[in-house]
């Protein structure tokens, strides 16, 4: 149902060699895709069984979490973040 509604409709505008990743320790990352008109999808994934500490939470709107929220500037365990952000508000 998220990726039908928030995800696909969006793909059209996915503007091309727009991904980028990091790499934020073992077992974690983190994905983001540049959509036209200043929108960014971001993958956060922590598929590590020990929390991440992280400099930046997730920033937008979060359309899809699997796992337990953030606490204190860590990712937990096995978690897994879908979010939008706008850069134009």
């Amino acid at each position: 149902l998220v990726r039908r509604r928030e995800i696909v409709p969006r793909m059209p505008r996915i503007e091309g060699h727009s991904a980028r990743y990091e790499v934020l320790g073992p077992g974690a990352l983190s994905v983001y895709w540049r959509i036209a008109r200043g929108v960014e999808l971001r993958l956060l994934a922590n598929l590590c069984h020990r929390p991440l500490e992280m400099a930046a939470p997730t920033a937008g709107r979060i359309l899809l979490r699997e796992g337990e929220p953030e606490t204190r500037g860590a990712l937990a365990p096995w978690t897994v973040c879908w979010s939008l952000r706008d850069f134009a508000r």
